[in-house]
Order: C-alpha cells, then structure tokens, then sequence
C-alpha cells in the first residue's frame, strides 16, 4: 500500500488525517515526538501507524524511515508549524510530493514581514549573538511595550513583552534561561505591541486563486489562547475583514504560494488589522479545524481529505466540499486552571453533545492557564449553544482528588 509520511500530528485531526488517507486509498504514518501528545490526541490510530522519534531534525526523520525500510512513499506532510520545514526537506530529499516550497520563506515571520511591510507591525530580527540593544529601546520608547518572539513558532509559545531599558539589558539572560537550546540559537522578533480584536482568517490557495472559509473571532485569557467562534465574521466590521483578506491576497502574490490552507492570525485596532502569523501551508490547528468542518455540516475526515489532496497534489473538489449556504454558529473552548496542580482526570458530563479531547495525562504538572501560549487541559468544541452549556459541567480533578472548574 501506498504511504503519506506525516510528521508530528494536529491535536485535534490527527485521527481525522489518517481516516482521509484511508478514503483516498493511502496508508498514514506519523512520525511523531513522544513527549508532544498526551490524553485523546492519538486516539484513533492504530498502534502500528506511530512511530515515536525525535522529529526536531529532519536527519533523524530520515533515518527512521530508512532503518524501518518504509517503502512506497508517496508524499511527506505537516500540519504543524514546528514540523513543517522537516517536512519539506525529508520530502524533497525522497523526491516526492510534500508542501509548497514557497513555505520554506513563508514560515519566517520576518520574511512576511518584508513582503508585506504595509499590512504587518513594525518588526525587527534579531538574534542572541547580534542583539541591536538601541534599536530595541528605540522600539520600546516609540511604542511603550514591545513584543518578543520566536520566529517560527505559534500559539503564542515563546512570546512575551519588554516595557523598559533594564527589560532589554536583561534580554539575553531571560531567552538564555528560559527557553529551549534550539529556540534560543534560532531567529527572534521584536515586534510593534497592538492592542486590538484577535481574530484568523480560515481558507486556502488552488493555483494561485485564494478562498475564504470564514473569520475565526479569538479570545485570550492572559497570554493564552482559549476560545474560538466560527464563523465570527459578526464581530468585527466589513472594513476590518475586507482589509485582511486583501492582506492574505498579496501576500499570495508577492510570495508565489501555489497550493494549500491558511489560517492567518491578526490583530486589529479600530482601523486596521495587522497580520502577526500568517500560518500559510496548514489548516488551523487546535479546536478550528474542527468548528471549520461543524459549521459547514461535514465531517472534519472530508475536510482533511480536502487538505491533503490540495496541499500535496494540487488538486481541489471546493465545490463539493464546502458549499455556499447557512454555516452552523460553532465555539471551540481550549480551557485549564487557575492555579497549579498534579492532574488526575477530567469528569465530563453525561450525553456530552460536543465533541471534547483531553490534553493531558494523569500525574502531569499543571500551571494557571494565561502566563503563556500553553497552559492547557482540554478542548470542546461544537455547536456554540452547547459547548457554553456543557463547559460549566466540566471538572478537572487533581491527584488530591480537588475539583476545579475550567478556566478560560
């Protein structure tokens, strides 16, 4: 049988892909880092279809499936940020199908930046070893507080603020203690704080032609990301949305991007959206994926089916896939607790109606969800009546046998 390599997983679609591959006629394989999946996230997928490596070097990739012989390969794919440029090189290294090799550029934040400077914040590059301390306070007098980030990661994971002189003295040491050895040594960003309306543009690229799935309208707790509604086009103005798809569009042109989904992050103040990540080459992660599949009335399998046949193949049923009518008001909820603990369990209501996935697994350390882009418990997501119904009936237990209520 023929084989699609996927490296790492989406927590949510994971088991989703490989039903799609086995509707196309394919075998999945993932390729998956051990420590990166827990509780429901793998569920679905039979033992024999994951193996477990570290997927942070595309030679390890390799060598994995060189020394398990794994034959007949087809294409290799990602549908995370983290993974994706392995992706792209274990692909093109066995000359078979993967991602759009524009990505190889696009997943640099700074990259995007310069293309689209018009359409994106004030954003500086940086590294550790090449620090413009000047440059940076210049920054932080100029806009009062300043974003620092990785360069090619998301969900918020590895960002926080500078506000001061000694924030930028200090700047090396905390990267330097806090972070792992590869983010530290990687590309940072310094980039203009706006304080706005968070929200996603959802859709994908055939041939160069963009389409438009919806807005996804996005809600923090602190410096996580915990609620999701789609579609959420009702909460921002036609101005608003119309200049971000006109953002996606360039972006599209002046890149060369040929085929694949987007999930484009922005933040908006009251006159304009600024694109933070364009998160080109997948289809979101998290729980959107799934309101994407819920709102239009088909199951997250076909949608996956759709991803994969257009972003390794070129290929593109839109019209059957998401038809134009009357999408389903959907709500993802990825909650946690506000306090530190041992977790034990979740306790989920009876005839539970939306779908849910724990994240975690019994005896893992917990932290108050909002210090940073994790934090996280579980996710629910559906219908949006019902997932703001049944998110009150839901308790995380810890090893003390303490109940807590989730937050987000």
């Amino acid at each position: 049988m023929k084989n699609i390599i996927f490296i790492d997983a989406s927590h949510v679609s994971a088991a989703s892909s490989y039903e799609a591959c086995l509707s196309m006629g394919v075998n999945a394989l993932f390729i998956i880092n051990p420590d990166s999946y827990k509780g429901d996230t793998l569920v679905g997928i039979p033992h024999e279809n994951l193996i477990y490596a570290d997927t942070t070097n595309y030679h390890n990739i390799l060598l994995e499936i060189s020394t398990r012989e794994i034959n007949n390969i087809i294409a290799v794919f990602s549908l995370t940020d983290r993974a994706m440029r392995s992706s792209i090189l274990v692909g093109s290294h066995l000359q078979v199908c993967t991602l759009d090799l524009a990505l190889l550029f696009l997943l640099q934040k700074e990259i995007v930046s310069n293309l689209i400077p018009e359409f994106t914040p004030k954003t500086l590059p940086f590294t550790l070893a090449n620090l413009n301390k000047v440059f940076l306070c210049n920054m932080v007098e100029k806009y009062g507080k300043v974003v620092i980030k990785p360069s090619e990661t998301s969900a918020s994971i590895g960002s926080f603020f500078i506000k001061s002189k000694q924030d930028v003295d200090n700047l090396v040491d905390y990267i330097t203690n806090t972070f792992s050895e590869k983010l530290t040594k990687g590309t940072w960003l310094a980039q203009q704080y706006i304080d706005g309306e968070f929200f996603s543009v959802e859709g994908y690229v055939c041939n160069r032609h963009v389409t438009f799935l919806g807005i996804t309208y996005r809600k923090r707790l602190g410096n996580t990301l915990t609620a999701a509604y789609f579609p959420g086009e009702s909460k921002l103005s036609e101005s608003i949305i119309e200049k971000s798809q006109n953002a996606i569009r360039e972006l599209v042109k002046r890149s060369g991007y040929k085929n694949g989904y987007f999930h484009s992050e922005f933040i908006s103040d009251s006159e304009k959206p600024f694109l933070i990540d364009a998160n080109f080459g997948r289809i979101a992660g998290g729980a959107i994926s799934q309101l994407i599949a819920d709102a239009y009335s088909i199951s997250l399998s076909k949608v996956m089916e759709h991803v994969l046949s257009l972003s390794l193949f070129g290929k593109s049923c839109s019209e059957f896939i998401f038809p134009i009518k009357y999408r389903n008001q959907c709500l993802g909820i990825t909650y946690g607790v506000d306090e530190s603990c041992i977790f034990e369990k979740v306790s989920l209501p009876q005839n539970l109606r939306s779908r849910h996935i724990t994240l975690c697994n019994a005896g893992d350390q917990l932290y108050s969800t909002g210090i940073d882009g994790a934090g996280w418990v579980g996710i629910l997501a559906g219908n949006e009546v019902d997932v703001s119904l049944e998110i009150k009936e839901i308790k995380i237990i810890n090893i003390n046998g303490s109940v807590f209520n989730p937050v987000w």
